[in-house]
Protein backbone atom coordinates (compact mmCIF):
# COMPACT_ATOMS: atom_id res chain seq x y z
CA UNK A 1 0.00 0.00 0.00
CA UNK A 2 1.38 3.38 -0.95
CA UNK A 3 1.44 5.94 1.83
CA UNK A 4 0.18 9.38 0.88
CA UNK A 5 0.04 11.83 3.78
CA UNK A 6 -1.25 15.28 3.10
CA UNK A 7 0.76 17.84 5.02
CA UNK A 8 -0.87 18.11 8.42
CA UNK A 9 -2.01 21.56 9.41
CA UNK A 10 1.37 23.07 10.23
CA UNK A 11 0.59 26.72 9.43
CA UNK A 12 2.39 28.83 11.98
CA UNK A 13 4.62 25.98 13.15
CA UNK A 14 7.49 25.65 10.66
CA UNK A 15 10.57 27.35 12.07
CA UNK A 16 13.07 28.84 9.60
CA UNK A 17 16.22 28.49 11.71
CA UNK A 18 18.40 30.46 9.33
CA UNK A 19 16.01 33.40 9.11
CA UNK A 20 16.91 36.52 11.11
CA UNK A 21 13.42 36.68 12.66
CA UNK A 22 12.07 33.12 12.75
CA UNK A 23 9.32 33.91 15.24
CA UNK A 24 7.85 36.50 12.88
CA UNK A 25 7.80 33.97 10.02
CA UNK A 26 5.93 31.54 12.23
CA UNK A 27 3.45 34.24 13.23
CA UNK A 28 2.68 35.34 9.67
CA UNK A 29 1.67 31.85 8.55
CA UNK A 30 -0.46 31.30 11.64
CA UNK A 31 -2.15 34.68 11.26
CA UNK A 32 -3.02 33.89 7.66
CA UNK A 33 -4.57 30.60 8.77
CA UNK A 34 -6.65 32.44 11.37
CA UNK A 35 -7.71 35.13 8.90
CA UNK A 36 -8.89 32.58 6.34
CA UNK A 37 -11.21 30.99 8.89
CA UNK A 38 -12.93 34.18 10.07
CA UNK A 39 -13.17 36.16 6.81
CA UNK A 40 -16.28 35.90 4.63
CA UNK A 41 -17.21 37.30 1.23
CA UNK A 42 -20.36 39.44 1.01
CA UNK A 43 -21.95 39.34 -2.42
CA UNK A 44 -24.57 41.71 -3.88
CA UNK A 45 -25.81 41.70 -7.50
CA UNK A 46 -23.95 44.96 -8.16
CA UNK A 47 -21.09 44.94 -5.62
CA UNK A 48 -19.05 42.84 -3.22
CA UNK A 49 -17.18 43.22 0.04
CA UNK A 50 -15.78 41.32 2.99
CA UNK A 51 -16.85 40.60 6.55
CA UNK A 52 -15.73 39.06 9.83
CA UNK A 53 -17.42 36.28 11.80
CA UNK A 54 -17.74 37.51 15.38
CA UNK A 55 -20.52 35.53 17.05
CA UNK A 56 -22.48 32.30 16.94
CA UNK A 57 -25.75 31.67 18.77
CA UNK A 58 -27.12 28.27 17.83
CA UNK A 59 -27.39 28.29 14.04
CA UNK A 60 -27.26 32.08 13.82
CA UNK A 61 -23.96 33.73 12.95
CA UNK A 62 -23.24 37.44 13.31
CA UNK A 63 -20.79 39.14 10.99
CA UNK A 64 -19.17 42.54 11.30
CA UNK A 65 -18.36 44.69 8.27
CA UNK A 66 -18.13 48.25 7.00
CA UNK A 67 -21.56 49.83 6.62
CA UNK A 68 -20.91 50.89 3.04
CA UNK A 69 -20.56 47.21 2.10
CA UNK A 70 -24.24 46.70 2.99
CA UNK A 71 -25.51 50.07 1.77
CA UNK A 72 -27.33 48.86 -1.35
CA UNK A 73 -30.92 47.56 -1.16
CA UNK A 74 -31.58 44.04 -2.31
CA UNK A 75 -30.44 40.51 -1.43
CA UNK A 76 -26.98 39.70 -0.07
CA UNK A 77 -25.19 36.36 -0.02
CA UNK A 78 -22.47 35.45 2.47
CA UNK A 79 -19.82 33.01 1.26
CA UNK A 80 -18.18 31.28 4.23
CA UNK A 81 -14.63 29.83 4.34
CA UNK A 82 -15.87 26.40 3.20
CA UNK A 83 -17.20 27.92 -0.02
CA UNK A 84 -20.88 27.63 0.93
CA UNK A 85 -23.27 30.47 0.17
CA UNK A 86 -25.80 31.68 2.76
CA UNK A 87 -28.58 34.24 2.42
CA UNK A 88 -28.09 37.23 4.66
CA UNK A 89 -31.17 37.76 6.83
CA UNK A 90 -32.55 41.06 5.41
CA UNK A 91 -33.97 42.55 8.60
CA UNK A 92 -30.82 41.67 10.58
CA UNK A 93 -28.69 44.44 9.06
CA UNK A 94 -27.93 47.15 11.63
CA UNK A 95 -25.86 50.15 10.52
CA UNK A 96 -24.63 52.89 12.84
CA UNK A 97 -25.61 56.42 11.82
CA UNK A 98 -22.29 57.95 12.95
CA UNK A 99 -19.77 55.33 11.87
CA UNK A 100 -19.06 53.16 8.85
CA UNK A 101 -19.97 50.03 10.77
CA UNK A 102 -22.64 47.35 10.43
CA UNK A 103 -23.58 43.93 11.70
CA UNK A 104 -25.81 41.32 10.07
CA UNK A 105 -26.82 37.68 10.58
CA UNK A 106 -27.17 34.53 8.54
CA UNK A 107 -28.24 30.99 9.40
CA UNK A 108 -26.07 27.86 9.14
CA UNK A 109 -25.80 24.55 10.97
CA UNK A 110 -22.13 24.29 9.97
CA UNK A 111 -19.33 25.12 12.40
CA UNK A 112 -17.19 28.19 11.70
CA UNK A 113 -14.59 29.95 13.81
CA UNK A 114 -15.19 33.43 15.16
CA UNK A 115 -12.67 36.22 15.58
CA UNK A 116 -10.74 36.70 18.81
CA UNK A 117 -11.00 40.33 19.86
CA UNK A 118 -7.77 41.95 21.07
CA UNK A 119 -7.80 43.67 24.44
CA UNK A 120 -4.17 44.82 24.22
CA UNK A 121 -3.04 48.39 23.47
CA UNK A 122 -1.63 49.07 19.99
CA UNK A 123 1.82 50.41 19.17
CA UNK A 124 2.68 52.44 16.10
CA UNK A 125 5.18 50.59 13.92
CA UNK A 126 3.86 47.15 14.87
CA UNK A 127 2.88 44.68 12.17
CA UNK A 128 -0.76 44.49 11.10
CA UNK A 129 -2.49 42.21 8.63
CA UNK A 130 -5.54 42.75 6.42
CA UNK A 131 -7.62 40.01 4.77
CA UNK A 132 -10.52 40.10 2.36
CA UNK A 133 -11.87 39.28 -1.07
CA UNK A 134 -10.98 41.77 -3.83
CA UNK A 135 -13.76 42.58 -6.25
CA UNK A 136 -13.64 40.92 -9.66
CA UNK A 137 -12.13 42.85 -12.56
CA UNK A 138 -11.07 42.14 -16.13
CA UNK A 139 -7.98 40.46 -14.69
CA UNK A 140 -9.38 39.00 -11.44
CA UNK A 141 -12.28 37.06 -12.91
CA UNK A 142 -13.06 35.00 -9.79
CA UNK A 143 -13.13 36.11 -6.13
CA UNK A 144 -9.77 35.28 -4.57
CA UNK A 145 -8.91 35.51 -0.87
CA UNK A 146 -6.16 38.07 -0.25
CA UNK A 147 -3.91 38.54 2.79
CA UNK A 148 -1.44 41.44 3.11
CA UNK A 149 0.97 42.62 5.77
CA UNK A 150 1.99 46.13 6.71
CA UNK A 151 2.66 48.48 9.60
CA UNK A 152 0.41 50.46 11.88
CA UNK A 153 1.30 54.05 10.98
CA UNK A 154 -0.90 55.92 13.46
CA UNK A 155 -3.98 55.70 15.63
CA UNK A 156 -6.24 58.67 16.18
CA UNK A 157 -6.85 59.73 19.77
CA UNK A 158 -10.35 60.76 18.74
CA UNK A 159 -12.29 59.12 15.94
CA UNK A 160 -11.93 60.55 12.45
CA UNK A 161 -14.84 60.92 10.02
CA UNK A 162 -17.18 57.91 10.07
CA UNK A 163 -15.49 56.51 13.17
CA UNK A 164 -12.16 55.63 11.57
CA UNK A 165 -9.08 55.66 13.78
CA UNK A 166 -6.48 53.14 12.57
CA UNK A 167 -4.04 54.16 9.83
CA UNK A 168 -1.83 51.48 8.23
CA UNK A 169 0.13 51.01 5.02
CA UNK A 170 -0.97 47.56 3.83
CA UNK A 171 -1.69 47.23 0.11
CA UNK A 172 -5.38 46.56 -0.37
CA UNK A 173 -7.82 46.14 -3.23
CA UNK A 174 -11.43 47.25 -3.70
CA UNK A 175 -13.68 44.57 -2.23
CA UNK A 176 -11.54 44.03 0.87
CA UNK A 177 -13.58 46.63 2.78
CA UNK A 178 -15.16 45.08 5.86
CA UNK A 179 -12.41 42.50 6.27
CA UNK A 180 -10.38 41.98 9.45
CA UNK A 181 -7.36 43.96 10.56
CA UNK A 182 -5.33 41.62 12.78
CA UNK A 183 -2.37 42.08 15.11
CA UNK A 184 0.74 39.90 15.40
CA UNK A 185 -1.17 37.32 17.43
CA UNK A 186 -3.99 36.99 14.92
CA UNK A 187 -6.43 38.91 17.09
CA UNK A 188 -8.93 41.39 15.69
CA UNK A 189 -7.91 45.02 16.19
CA UNK A 190 -10.07 46.65 13.54
CA UNK A 191 -12.33 46.52 10.51
CA UNK A 192 -10.77 47.54 7.20
CA UNK A 193 -12.73 50.28 5.48
CA UNK A 194 -11.09 52.60 3.03
CA UNK A 195 -7.89 53.98 1.56
CA UNK A 196 -6.88 57.59 2.17
CA UNK A 197 -5.32 57.72 -1.29
CA UNK A 198 -6.36 57.81 -4.90
CA UNK A 199 -6.95 54.43 -6.50
CA UNK A 200 -4.55 54.12 -9.40
CA UNK A 201 -4.44 51.38 -12.03
CA UNK A 202 -1.27 49.36 -12.37
CA UNK A 203 0.50 49.10 -15.74
CA UNK A 204 -2.40 47.87 -17.86
CA UNK A 205 -0.02 46.13 -20.25
CA UNK A 206 0.91 43.85 -17.35
CA UNK A 207 -2.21 43.78 -15.18
CA UNK A 208 -5.31 45.01 -17.04
CA UNK A 209 -8.17 45.93 -14.78
CA UNK A 210 -6.25 45.67 -11.49
CA UNK A 211 -6.57 48.68 -9.20
CA UNK A 212 -4.48 48.86 -6.03
CA UNK A 213 -5.14 51.17 -3.09
CA UNK A 214 -1.70 52.51 -2.29
CA UNK A 215 -0.65 54.77 0.57
CA UNK A 216 -2.52 54.91 3.87
CA UNK A 217 -5.51 52.72 4.69
CA UNK A 218 -8.14 53.42 7.31
CA UNK A 219 -9.77 51.00 9.71
CA UNK A 220 -12.30 51.15 12.53
CA UNK A 221 -10.61 50.33 15.87
CA UNK A 222 -12.23 47.31 17.46
CA UNK A 223 -12.49 49.17 20.79
CA UNK A 224 -14.79 51.66 19.04
CA UNK A 225 -17.20 48.82 18.31
CA UNK A 226 -17.98 48.47 22.02
CA UNK A 227 -19.23 52.05 22.12
CA UNK A 228 -21.14 51.85 18.85
CA UNK A 229 -23.02 48.62 19.47
CA UNK A 230 -24.63 47.50 22.76
CA UNK A 231 -22.51 44.86 24.43
CA UNK A 232 -25.50 42.60 25.06
CA UNK A 233 -25.91 42.14 21.30
CA UNK A 234 -22.41 40.69 20.89
CA UNK A 235 -20.43 38.11 22.82
CA UNK A 236 -16.84 38.77 21.87
CA UNK A 237 -14.35 35.97 22.33
CA UNK A 238 -11.62 36.60 24.87
CA UNK A 239 -7.95 36.45 23.99
CA UNK A 240 -6.20 33.40 25.36
CA UNK A 241 -3.75 34.40 28.11
CA UNK A 242 -1.47 31.59 26.93
CA UNK A 243 -1.37 32.45 23.22
CA UNK A 244 2.25 33.68 23.14
CA UNK A 245 3.41 30.65 25.13
CA UNK A 246 1.45 28.31 22.85
CA UNK A 247 3.10 29.75 19.75
CA UNK A 248 6.53 29.33 21.35
CA UNK A 249 5.72 25.72 22.26
CA UNK A 250 4.51 24.95 18.74
CA UNK A 251 7.74 26.37 17.31
CA UNK A 252 9.71 24.37 19.88
CA UNK A 253 7.86 21.19 18.90
CA UNK A 254 8.71 21.75 15.25
CA UNK A 255 12.37 22.43 16.05
CA UNK A 256 12.71 19.34 18.24
CA UNK A 257 11.01 17.21 15.62
CA UNK A 258 13.47 18.44 13.00
CA UNK A 259 16.24 17.46 15.40
CA UNK A 260 14.61 14.02 15.68
CA UNK A 261 13.91 14.63 19.36
CA UNK A 262 10.48 12.98 19.22
CA UNK A 263 9.96 12.84 23.02
CA UNK A 264 10.82 16.54 23.27
CA UNK A 265 8.46 17.46 20.43
CA UNK A 266 5.65 15.40 21.91
CA UNK A 267 6.17 16.93 25.36
CA UNK A 268 5.84 20.44 23.91
CA UNK A 269 2.63 19.48 22.10
CA UNK A 270 1.26 17.85 25.26
CA UNK A 271 1.80 21.14 27.08
CA UNK A 272 -0.02 23.08 24.34
CA UNK A 273 -3.04 20.80 24.66
CA UNK A 274 -3.04 21.21 28.45
CA UNK A 275 -3.05 25.00 28.00
CA UNK A 276 -5.72 24.96 25.28
CA UNK A 277 -7.62 21.69 24.70
CA UNK A 278 -9.22 23.23 21.58
CA UNK A 279 -5.93 24.01 19.82
CA UNK A 280 -6.46 21.59 16.95
CA UNK A 281 -3.07 22.26 15.30
CA UNK A 282 -1.38 20.52 18.24
CA UNK A 283 -3.53 17.41 17.76
CA UNK A 284 -2.74 17.44 14.04
CA UNK A 285 1.02 17.67 14.53
CA UNK A 286 1.05 15.11 17.34
CA UNK A 287 -1.10 12.79 15.23
CA UNK A 288 1.38 13.07 12.37
CA UNK A 289 4.21 12.22 14.76
CA UNK A 290 2.28 9.15 15.92
CA UNK A 291 1.85 8.08 12.29
CA UNK A 292 5.56 8.35 11.60
CA UNK A 293 6.20 6.30 14.74
CA UNK A 294 3.69 3.66 13.56
CA UNK A 295 1.47 4.33 16.57
CA UNK A 296 -1.68 4.29 14.46
CA UNK A 297 -4.26 4.14 17.23
CA UNK A 298 -2.74 7.13 19.01
CA UNK A 299 -2.84 8.95 15.65
CA UNK A 300 -6.53 8.08 15.28
CA UNK A 301 -7.23 9.56 18.71
CA UNK A 302 -5.43 12.82 17.89
CA UNK A 303 -6.95 13.33 14.45
CA UNK A 304 -10.38 12.55 15.91
CA UNK A 305 -9.88 15.30 18.51
CA UNK A 306 -8.79 17.73 15.78
CA UNK A 307 -11.98 17.27 13.75
CA UNK A 308 -14.10 17.44 16.90
CA UNK A 309 -12.68 20.91 17.46
CA UNK A 310 -13.01 21.91 13.80
CA UNK A 311 -15.34 19.67 11.77
CA UNK A 312 -14.51 21.62 8.59
CA UNK A 313 -10.83 20.61 8.77
CA UNK A 314 -10.43 18.52 5.62
CA UNK A 315 -6.83 17.61 6.43
CA UNK A 316 -7.99 16.20 9.76
CA UNK A 317 -10.61 13.96 8.14
CA UNK A 318 -8.12 12.83 5.49
CA UNK A 319 -5.46 11.94 8.06
CA UNK A 320 -8.06 10.24 10.25
CA UNK A 321 -8.96 8.06 7.28
CA UNK A 322 -5.29 7.37 6.65
CA UNK A 323 -4.70 6.40 10.29
CA UNK A 324 -7.63 3.95 10.18
CA UNK A 325 -6.23 2.54 6.94
CA UNK A 326 -2.81 2.09 8.48
CA UNK A 327 -4.39 0.38 11.50
CA UNK A 328 -6.06 -2.15 9.22
CA UNK A 329 -9.52 -0.63 9.18
CA UNK A 330 -9.98 -0.08 5.47
CA UNK A 331 -13.77 0.10 5.67
CA UNK A 332 -13.58 2.41 8.68
CA UNK A 333 -11.46 4.85 6.70
CA UNK A 334 -13.98 5.36 3.88
CA UNK A 335 -16.35 7.82 5.67
CA UNK A 336 -13.38 9.98 6.64
CA UNK A 337 -11.97 10.11 3.10
CA UNK A 338 -15.49 10.89 1.84
CA UNK A 339 -15.83 13.74 4.32
CA UNK A 340 -12.39 15.06 3.37
CA UNK A 341 -13.27 14.92 -0.33
CA UNK A 342 -16.49 16.86 0.28
CA UNK A 343 -14.67 19.59 2.21
CA UNK A 344 -11.81 19.86 -0.29
CA UNK A 345 -14.25 20.08 -3.20
CA UNK A 346 -16.24 22.85 -1.49
CA UNK A 347 -13.02 24.77 -0.81
CA UNK A 348 -11.83 24.19 -4.39
CA UNK A 349 -8.65 22.51 -3.13
CA UNK A 350 -8.25 20.42 -6.25
CA UNK A 351 -5.05 18.55 -5.42
CA UNK A 352 -6.26 17.50 -1.98
CA UNK A 353 -9.67 16.59 -3.34
CA UNK A 354 -8.03 14.34 -5.92
CA UNK A 355 -5.87 12.71 -3.24
CA UNK A 356 -8.97 11.83 -1.21
CA UNK A 357 -10.72 10.51 -4.33
CA UNK A 358 -7.68 8.36 -5.15
CA UNK A 359 -7.81 6.80 -1.68
CA UNK A 360 -11.51 6.05 -2.13
CA UNK A 361 -10.90 4.42 -5.51
CA UNK A 362 -8.33 2.11 -3.95
CA UNK A 363 -10.77 1.10 -1.23
CA UNK A 364 -13.87 0.51 -3.36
Amino acid sequence: MSRFLLPTFLLGVSLAIAAPHPAHAVSDARINAIAQKITVRIQHPTSSGSGILIQRQGNQYTLLTAAHVLAEPGPYQVVTPDGKSHRLTPDSIQSHSQADLAIAQFQSADSYEIAVISQAPLTEGSSVFVAGFPATTAAITEPVYSFTDGKLMAQAKTALADGYGLIYNNQTLPGMSGGPVLNQEGQLIGIHGRADASINPQDESLNPGIFVKSGANLGLPVQLVYGLLPRHQLSFAKSSPHQALIQDLMAQADFRRRQRDIPGATAALDQVIRLDPNYYEAYMVRGDIHLTQRDDYAAIADFYQAVQVDPSLGEGHYNLGLAHLRAGGGRDSIPHFEKAATIFKAKKQTEKYQAAQDQLKRLR
